[in-house]
């Protein structure tokens, strides 16, 4: 019986159950600067307060809740507050905090200070706030395009993490949150699509890499005909004429040993961000996390970690070796063919389809392996 393969165009990226194998704790930023005598230049918020006996700094680990750090305040040490909800108060923009028993304010606005840095949601969430046991807990709903603060944030190597939003210690997850001047790997992601009179739309997905270059998945057969965005919500972006349909220099070159990853250029030269592309290839066990473009949202992302390195396909051919990699996870349905596939802040994957198996073999999906081709990407 020949092998069944399935591939879609566009795959919508669901988390599978279990739970992704992190890197390493975030790295821990330098200790906040003690906020001075009142009379000298003083703390920049003219808000702050002092410790009354020798106390630890808390910040956010792995989960996101408030542990302790090496760092000890000492007893008189004064410290900016960035906000409080009473229970906590925020004294750094790395949302590194205090237990308010530990504390005394020494001086505090009539009003907390506006917050200036203004953020956009991108993905329905909730307002966090921080629980008795010092951990995030969801409350009133965020809706996609609610505008929030953004006073600080938090985050691992993989941008897993937090944003305080208001003066209340209020928090949303970093990876729905757009700031300007933020900038995260997903950033990169394009998105393609091609209308077809009275029949609808195709759509797919790219990484740019240079600021004429966009990495695609070859089968989609992107070309001069196609249209592509980088806005972060691409439905509305379609609606406000903000796709660029005039400038894909033709059809996409396509890799010479059948690999379904392709390069198209563009006629005119894009600001970035660009993708950063690994050098080292992936590990079985190596933690990823995945663009879900099918959403057409930028914002819409999956964890999961490598199960093999491989050279299967979906079309039951062999390409070279090591090309090709499996994620522990099933990941299935339209929309994603071409688009990104991270560790931490490089390029590892592109989106390719379902592996060619048997009826009876269990469901996997295939992601091309960046690092293993960079020769010929960068060539």
């Amino acid at each position: 019986m020949k092998p069944l393969t399935l591939l879609a165009l566009a795959l919508l990226l669901v988390a599978g159950p279990c739970s992704p194998e992190e890197d390493p704790d975030r790295e821990q930023p330098d200790p906040p600067p003690d906020a001075g005598d009142p009379g000298d230049e003083g703390p920049s918020t003219d808000w702050y307060v002092r410790a009354i006996r020798d106390t630890v700094l808390r910040a956010p680990d792995a989960d996101g809740c408030l542990a302790p750090t090496d760092h000890i305040v000492q007893e008189g040490t004064e410290l900016d507050v960035f906000a409080t909800d009473g229970s906590w108060f925020l004294v750094d923009e790395d949302l590194r905090a205090l237990v308010a028993d530990d504390v005394e304010v020494v001086s505090e606005p009539e009003e907390p200070p506006h917050v200036e840095r203004q953020g956009v949601v991108r993905v329905d969430t909730h307002r966090h706030t921080w629980g008795a046991d010092g951990c995030p807990e969801p409350g009133e709903a965020l809706a996609l395009h609610d505008e929030v603060g953004a006073i600080g944030r938090a985050f691992n190597s993989n941008y897993n993490g937090w944003v305080a939003i208001d003066r209340s210690f209020g928090l949303a997850p970093l990876r729905v949150i757009d700031v300007p001047g933020w900038v995260y790997p997903w950033h990169t992601s394009v998105q393609f699509v091609k209308e077809i009179p009275d029949q609808g739309f195709v759509v797919s997905a790219g990484v740019l890499i240079d600021p004429s270059t966009i990495l695609a998945a070859a089968h989609t057969g992107v070309d001069e005909t196609w249209c592509f965005s980088m806005e972060p919500l691409a439905g509305p972006a379609w609606e406000e004429g903000l796709f660029d349909c005039a400038s894909i220099a033709g059809p996409a070159e396509d890799h010479p040993d059948g690999v379904d990853i392709a390069k198209v250029s563009l006629t005119i030269e894009l600001p970035g961000p660009f993708a950063d592309l690994r050098t080292d290839p992936l590990l079985p066990g190596d933690y990823i996390y995945v663009s879900d473009m099918s959403s057409l949202n930028t914002h819409q992302l999956w964890d999961t970690n490598v199960d093999r390195i491989t050279s299967d396909n979906a079309w039951c051919e062999e390409w070279p070796e090591d090309s090709t990699f499996i994620p522990i996870d099933t990941l299935a349905d339209g929309g994603d063919s071409g688009g990104g596939v991270w560790r931490g802040d490089q390029l590892v994957g592109i989106v390719h389809g379902e592996r060619c198996a048997h009826l009876w073999e269990p469901l996997e999906h295939v992601f091309i392996h960046v690092p293993v081709l960079l020769d010929w990407i960068e060539g």
